[in-house]
């Protein structure tokens, strides 16, 4: 194993020790779908903040290696999902079993006296519309950030009215409670690279932020630099 780093090939080298440790990885809709009761399981999602086609590039990845995730696209964004790559990109990830799924920004209509849980409707519709597809699930883009400035509890925003609509919520204590949850938001660990939990913890949730991710070793300025400039790293 290389040292932790956000290169590709770490990525590939903990995915492919996590398939011989006996690991099951699976998008969050297949686990809320069949409550699978294998002793390894690995729930992988990822949250598209930036750039479709780093998505791409790592659901590319993931298919050489036989795996599918879930990745949460947001609808306000640096990223067009209009864009002919991006749509054309985006409908690759689907028929290569990805899982996509609403990275819904509360903080957008907050301030606006319009419902949140009538514009994530909407969002999941124009979002179905689009790729063709049913959105079974979703997510908060900077939820705890969200959650300190307006006090929003989000482990209690999954009304009745969005359980109608949706199967799932991404923070739901039904897929969370039994899992080790890590995450590389602001492509840091907090609680160390998913590859330290490989064979000595059996169930995890991992957030995965493509954007952080690259070929080679690369600041952060640099990666927002080639998102803005539409390129992959």
């Amino acid at each position: 194993m290389t040292v932790c780093d956000f290169t590709y090939r770490h990525y590939v080298e903990t995915m492919k020790r996590a398939l011989e440790e006996g690991y099951k990885i699976l998008t969050l809709r297949a686990y809320v779908e069949k409550r699978p009761e294998d002793r390894r399981l690995i729930l992988l999602r990822h949250d598209v903040d930036l750039s479709v086609q780093k998505a791409g590039k790592m659901a590319r990845i993931e298919h050489e290696l036989g795996i599918s995730s879930t990745y949460f696209l947001r609808l306000h964004a640096l990223y067009n999902i209009y864009d002919r790559k991006n749509y054309r990109t985006l409908i690759e990830m689907v028929d290569h079993g990805h899982e996509i799924g609403l990275h819904f920004e509360p903080e957008l209509f907050i301030h606006e006296k319009r419902s949140l849980e009538e514009v994530i409707v909407r969002e999941k519709e124009i979002l179905e519309e689009l790729l063709g597809i049913k959105v079974h699930g979703f997510s908060i883009h900077s939820s705890g950030r969200i959650r300190e400035i307006y006090g929003i509890d989000y482990e209690k925003f999954f009304t009745d009215k969005l359980r109608d609509v949706f199967e799932y919520y991404a923070y739901s204590p039904t897929i969370t409670r039994s899992f080790k949850y890590i995450s590389d938001s602001n492509r840091y660990w907090r609680d160390g690279c998913i590859c330290t939990y490989i064979g000595r913890t059996d169930r995890i949730y991992a957030l995965i932020h493509p954007f952080w991710w690259a070929e080679e070793r690369l600041p952060v300025v640099t990666l927002i630099e080639e998102a803005i400039r539409g390129e992959i790293l």
